[in-house]
């Protein structure tokens, strides 16, 4: 058994930059494993939509792998991903006529079954990846599994991690949390990074050692910065209640985790785990109407009034024409002191009539107000409207299978132990003694910011212990509902280990991901919102 294991991811979505895999080479850093992630649920209903549940998977894998493959043989890397999504076997059939085409022998094993149907997926975990593994897979690919999984497969098969050794899984899988992302580990979308050279930034090198610690640092040829804010900050990234973070094989408690900066390397410990639930997540992708994205640019004065009664005098037109309801819209605004951009979102059953108010738009530049500039891109064009359902099915109907070549293996699962009931850990708020005091979060935290499905999720990563205590004294759901207009309910979790505190806006993103109509569907923009989010406090901070 090793001492130690060295995995860097190389993609953390689909879209991730194409010259990730030449600048971790050029490097020359050594490692063993390869992973990425390229699924999250808009990619997965993306996918979907435009292949209309036909080969579902990601070419882009193979574009960015090729050039590689020979390097990967020589120096015996193995390779984990989940770009097969809705087809990992053609994927890997696909790349088995590339490593035939260039004469290098490498085993590929596909791992399927996570697939219920056209339109729904299972999210599995990480033990068929560790058994791909044992039957000498030199690149796995995977569907939907869990985005840590990539990561925790490896970990699982080189210290053979039993199904029972919770606290193991659960570290592991923090591990895989913490690279899944890519650079965002390593200084990307840190809300703190002014001062950080972005240039070339460094995808996140893991190392975990046998004794169940790990560290991540940055590969010293590429840029960015690793220290215990950016971990803190993509630790506490989407991750709900972090007492209960459920995967299918753990349920982690990250409430208490430790981050040790004090020697050479950064030091990650103390992650607890649970047995799993008997059943996976599910996720559904369906078609339900369609959608209008309609930006436009004006310039001048009373811009916002301008742009609304367009809007109004558009939609009053369309109307007219016949019995239509046009209710399902937002308008949203950016601008600055002469320019204004405005987007229409607006969903109907009906594309024509989408169509129609497409054609409006551009129409008004002559017809209405003057300083109508750019349409951006064009007339838009009412598109399919998908929206993603989550659920949950009893692992016990899974069957997840591995293909190698023409061999097909139906995987076994081994976990005897399950939780039947979990009790979520909610932040007991203070009653905050307003006073005339006044500091923005900015001053006191960092801030980082995601989706769960049609819930918001943000992170609040205090910049001292100091600032953590003041917050815990000073912040509550109520303030943070009325900044953000918030009717329904807000949590806050409390990471007392890295001195974060994690807020969940329920019902927040109207929707979610592909079907929201907000211009920020999933939530992302919230955390640096929330950090101009202003504290009215009795009670004085000294910086």
């Amino acid at each position: 058994m090793k001492d130690s294991v060295k995995i860097i991811n190389h993609s953390g979505f689909w879209g991730d930059s194409q010259f990730a895999l030449k600048s971790i080479f050029d490097s020359n850093e050594k490692f063993d494993y390869l992973v990425s992630d390229y699924l999250s649920e808009v990619t997965l209903g993306l996918l979907d939509k435009l292949n209309k549940h036909r080969e579902v998977y990601l070419r882009d894998f193979i574009d960015h792998l090729r050039p590689f493959l020979g390097e990967i043989k020589k120096r015996k890397i193995k390779v984990i991903t989940n770009a097969g999504a809705g087809d990992p076997e053609l994927l890997a059939l696909k790349l088995r006529d590339v490593l035939k085409e260039l004469k290098i022998d490498l085993k590929v094993i596909a791992i399927s079954g996570d697939k219920l149907s056209d339109d729904t997926y299972a999210y599995t975990g990480a033990f068929p990846i560790a058994k791909a593994l044992e039957l000498y897979a030199d690149i796995v690919i995977c569907g939907r599994v869990v985005d840590s999984a990539v990561t925790l497969g490896p970990l699982i098969y080189e210290f053979k991690i039993n199904p029972n050794q919770f606290n193991l899984l659960a570290t592991g899988s923090l591990a895989g949390h913490l690279i899944e992302c890519g650079t965002q580990v390593c200084g990307g979308n840190f809300s703190g990074n002014e001062n950080y050279d972005l240039s070339n930034t460094s995808f996140p090198l893991l190392t975990f050692y046998r004794d169940g610690v790990f560290s991540v640092s940055k590969l010293s040829s590429m840029s960015g910065e690793v220290n215990r804010f950016t971990i803190s900050e993509q630790l506490v990234y989407e991750i709900e209640d972090p007492c209960f973070y459920i995967l299918p094989d753990v349920i982690c408690d990250f409430s208490q985790v430790c981050i040790d900066d004090t020697k050479d390397e950064i030091i990650v410990s103390n992650v607890k785990g649970v047995a799993p639930l008997k059943t996976f997540k599910t996720l559904k992708i369906f078609e339900e109407g369609y959608r209008l994205s309609a930006p436009f640019v004006l310039v001048g004065t009373n811009l916002k009034n301008r742009a609304t009664k367009i809007i109004e005098n558009i939609l009053t037109k369309i109307k007219s024409d016949k019995a239509i309801i046009l209710d399902d819209y937002r308008i949203e605004f950016i601008e600055d002191e002469q320019r204004l951009l405005t987007v229409l979102n607006i969903s109907h059953s009906d594309k024509k009539i989408l169509n129609q108010i497409a054609g409006e738009i551009p129409a008004a530049a002559l017809s209405m107000y003057p300083g109508m500039i750019s349409l951006l891109g064009g007339k838009a064009k009412a598109t399919s409207l998908m929206k993603l359902e989550s659920g949950s099915i009893d692992r016990k109907r899974i069957k997840i299978f591995l293909h190698e070549e023409d061999n097909k293996f139906e995987f076994s699962e081994k976990i005897n132990q399950f939780t039947e009931k979990i009790t979520s850990k909610e932040f007991k708020c203070a009653q905050v003694n307003q006073g005339d005091y006044v500091i923005s979060l900015r001053e006191l935290c960092y801030a980082r910011s995601g989706d769960k499905g049609n819930h918001a999720n943000i992170g609040l990563v205090s910049k001292n212990i100091k600032a953590y205590e003041y917050l815990k004294r000073n912040l509550n759901s109520e303030q943070i509902k009325n900044y953000f207009n918030h009717n329904d309910k807000v949590s806050i979790y409390d990471l007392p280990g890295v001195y974060s505190l994690n807020i969940v806006l329920y019902n927040f993103l109207d929707g979610g991901g592909l079907s929201s109509l907000k211009l920020d569907s999933q939530g992302k923009g919230l955390g640096q919102e929330i950090l101009s989010l202003q504290i009215k406090s009795g009670e004085h901070y000294e910086q």
